[in-house]
């Protein structure tokens, strides 16, 4: 509404709706990346400690 009363037209308006939205995306892409490693390494975290416990019930089971 600020850029209708200092005289901005539509197309105006349009280009800085465009700009916000492409910068936004732009963000959030960065914050689902950081987010998507973190989901990652917390994963290989708990399958490497699945695989300790798996290891640990064999050799226990062998003696």
């Amino acid at each position: 509404m600020e850029m209708w009363r200092d005289g901005s037209d539509a197309r105006d308006a349009k280009v800085s709706v465009v700009a916000a939205m492409v910068d936004a995306q732009h963000r959030n892409t960065e914050a689902l990346g950081r987010r998507a490693l973190a989901y990652r390494v917390a994963v290989l975290l708990l399958l490497g400690q699945i695989l300790i416990l798996v290891v640990a019930v064999a050799q226990s089971s062998a003696v």
